[in-house]
C-alpha cells in the first residue's frame, strides 16, 4: 500500500523505505512486547518479595516489615506499581500503533501528528508517575510499621527530567509531522 503522500513518486522509488519501516516496525512490536513483558514480571517479582524494592529506592531493611504476613504490604505494592504500568501499558499500545501505519506507508498524516502528541503527553505524565511512584512504594512499605519507623520518600532523578524532555521531544516531532501533512495536503491541493 502506498502512501497518499507519496503519490507523485514511483512505487520502486519507495520501496526501500517502506521496507525498513516495517522492519523497525517489526522491531518495535518485539521491544514492546519484551518491555510489557518486563514490567509485569518485574512489578510482580517485587510485589512477591517487597524486601528486594526497600534497597532499589534508597530505604533499606530497617524500614521493611519482618513479619511473615508483612500486614498488607503486598496488596499495597501491587496499587503502587499499577498506575505505572496503566501507563506504560497505554504508552505500548500507541507506539506500536504509530509503527504499524508507519510500515503501512502512512507518514506525514494528521493522525499521526494526533497519535504522536498523544504519545508525548503520556510520556511527561510517566515523568511525573515515575516521581510519584517512589513516594507511593516508600508509603507502601512502611504504612504498616510503628509511629517513627515510617517513611515518606520524596526524590526526584535526573531521569525523571529526561523522561519530560523526551516527552517534550515527541510533542516538538508532533507539530512537525502535523505541520508536513498540512503543507503536503495544501500541494496536492494545487495539483
Amino acid at each position: 500500500m502506498t502512501s497518499q503522500i507519496f503519490r507523485e513518486y514511483p512505487a520502486s522509488a519507495l520501496a526501500p523505505i517502506h521496507a525498513s519501516l516495517r522492519r523497525i516496525a517489526g522491531a518495535v512490536s518485539w521491544t514492546v512486547a519484551f518491555g510489557v513483558l518486563l514490567a509485569i514480571g518485574g512489578s510482580i517479582y517485587s510485589v512477591m518479595m517487597p524486601r528486594t524494592i526497600s534497597s532499589f529506592i534508597g530505604l533499606g531493611d530497617a524500614c521493611t516489615p519482618q513479619n511473615i504476613a508483612m500486614n498488607g504490604v503486598r496488596l499495597r505494592l501491587f496499587f503502587a506499581f499499577l498506575p505505572g504500568l496503566v501507563l506504560f501499558g497505554v504508552i505500548a499500545v500507541q507506539v506500536r500503533a504509530l509503527f504499524r501505519r508507519f510500515s503501512l506507508g502512512v507518514i506525514l498524516d494528521q493522525g499521526n501528528a494526533r497519535r504522536l502528541s498523544t504519545i508525548g503527553w503520556l510520556i511527561i505524565a510517566g515523568g511525573a508517575i515515575s516521581m510519584l511512584e517512589r513516594t507511593l512504594l516508600a508509603l507502601a512499605l512502611t504504612f504498616g510499621n510503628p509511629e517513627g519507623q515510617r517513611q515518606l520518600l520524596i526524590s526526584l532523578s535526573t531521569t525523571d527530567v529526561i523522561i519530560v524532555l523526551f516527552g517534550l521531544f515527541v510533542l516538538a516531532f508532533a507539530h512537525v509531522i502535523g505541520e508536513g501533512a498540512r503543507i503536503a495536503d495544501e500541494n496536492r491541493g494545487f495539483v
